[in-house]
């Protein structure tokens, strides 16, 4: 089950936003409205509160006549109860995704998912006119960036299609074990979106929106990396056709969640690194691994390269068995506003909460404030949510540990960070409570679209894509390490 969260980022005027939905098995559009969405306001859309939507897969086209964003949620209940955010898809002619078959990005003796979890691909590739028809190619590539497979793809108007690991999908033919890319073009724009399987994790799923090429980067932003129980693993992809040289590096945190890291600055292996034209990096930073972090280490990361480039952050929990994932930030989405939809403090039974890390991209040091509003839309007394952020360095703010946060258990509602420059956030909720069973989930900041210190004119659209809103049990067919047999993807997932 999918719901919605849409973000007015207009700093003063309310919106009124059109969704129209397109059912994958065709069909014209179920239109609904939300209007009157207040400047800097959000507004839910649930799917079993509305009329007209039948159980199955779809993909959404919004627009307004202001700028907005939504944030996407979609949790398997059932037994599972996987949980999985991502925020609206950029649009582009040609997009490349990384893709997983039983892949795990940890050690090759680690078959129990002791550090990480097997990952595996679905792909959901959406054209974006309500009018016509296209024909999409599809070509999937190896990790080293080798041309494995190249096939049209139809798709109808507004519409989406999800690849899993079926015989007929293009990606049965990436082998059992390995990582790759998927790349999608055509003559029309088209959105990307992708969830991930986490084997043999029961709660566990991810998912993350594509960044077309056109948006690639020299710079890219990793709000909230960390090594220990918390880890994470970066997927670098290189769309370009000469290998690109690039670095990595991690700014401990400023607040005490960096105290475990060491120096303020650390090198990923020590020098730059090679990525050949087309190929993927999986660079670790778990602990042992070649990042240098030390366990326990919370921190900003930053990637500097020659070329442009794209990349995923994912996060998992294994002693949890818990994942979540977000696509690395430009410059571009950065803001001195940044919304933040939802915000929890041990929040239903499962004790959800929202670690909220903000990151300065600059190179200069920079005073920000968190402003968190409760379910009454009240805003909370914080002394505690205030701090310095050093340049290329992050801060954590921690409803369990921050003062004015922490003496309100239950507490939920809305965020919005505040900043003399521009700032990126990242938010991972996760359950507090261990006997309960349930996934973590991020999402990234929305930056409100102030006249000056606001995101770039991409982020403030008034048109949004979601390649993939689902009611339905999805019976999406994932790989078996035999590559023959397949197995239905959690046929309880709803």
């Amino acid at each position: 089950m999918s719901g919605l969260q849409i973000q007015n980022l207009d700093p003063s005027r309310p919106a009124t936003v059109l969704l129209d939905f397109f059912d994958q098995r065709g069909g014209g559009p179920r239109t609904y409205v939300r209007p009157g969405i207040a400047s800097g306001a959000s507004s839910n859309f649930h799917p079993p509160s509305e009329s007209g939507l039948r159980e199955g897969s779809y993909a959404g086209i919004l627009t307004a006549e202001r700028p907005f964003r939504t944030l996407l949620l979609t949790g398997w209940w059932g037994s599972t109860q996987a949980t999985a955010f991502y925020n609206d898809a950029l649009t582009g002619r040609r997009i490349v995704v990384p893709v997983f078959s039983g892949f795990q990005p940890g050690p090759d003796d680690d078959p129990e998912g002791r550090l990480a979890g097997r990952l595996s691909s679905i792909v959901h590739v959406q054209n974006t006119d309500p009018g016509q028809w296209i024909t999409a190619t599809l070509r999937l590539r190896d990790s080293a960036g080798a041309l494995l497979l190249e096939r049209p793809l139809g798709i109808g108007p507004g519409t989406s299609v999800s690849l899993d690991h079926a015989a007929d999908s293009i990606l049965a033919a990436l082998p059992y074990g390995s990582a790759g890319t998927l790349e999608a073009s055509a003559a029309i724009s088209l959105a990307v979106a992708s969830h991930l399987d986490v084997q043999p994790w029961p709660h566990a799923a991810m998912a993350f929106e594509a960044m077309p090429v056109e948006h690639a980067s020299t710079t890219l932003f990793a709000p909230l990396v960390a090594s220990g129980q918390l880890a994470t693993w970066m997927a670098v992809h290189n769309p370009g056709e000469a290998p690109a040289r690039l670095t990595l590096t991690y700014r401990r945190n400023a607040d005490d969640s960096g105290r475990a890291c060491g120096a303020a600055s650390i090198r990923h292996a020590g020098r730059p690194l090679l990525l050949p034209a087309g190929g993927l990096l999986i660079l670790s930073q778990a602990p042992a691994g070649p990042s240098g972090l030390p366990a326990g280490c919370l921190a900003g990361a930053v990637i500097r390269s020659n070329l442009p480039l794209t990349a995923v952050v994912m996060i998992m929990d294994a002693d949890r068995g818990t994942a979540a994932a977000y696509t690395a930030q430009t410059a571009g989405d950065a803001g001195r506003r940044v919304a933040l939809p939802l915000y929890r403090n041990q929040h239903t039974m499962d004790r959800r909460t929202t670690l909220i890390q903000v990151m300065n991209p600059s190179d200069s040091a920079l005073d920000a404030t968190l402003d968190v509003l409760d379910q009454t839309g009240s805003m909370l007394p914080c002394p505690g949510c205030s701090g310095q952020i050093e340049a290329s360095s992050a801060r954590l703010w921690d409803p369990l540990v921050t003062d004015g946060l922490r003496q309100r258990p239950g507490t939920y509602g809305s965020a919005v960070v505040k900043a003399e420059a521009p700032v990126l956030a990242i938010v991972l909720e996760s359950p507090m409570n261990d006997a309960v069973a349930t996934d973590m989930a991020s999402y990234a900041g929305l930056a409100i679209c102030l006249p000056e210190g606001g995101p770039d004119a991409a982020r403030c659209r008034t048109r949004n894509a979601l390649p993939h809103f689902g009611l339905a049990d999805f019976g999406w067919v994932m790989p078996r390490p035999t590559g023959q047999a397949f197995l239905p993807l959690a046929a309880s997932w709803r």
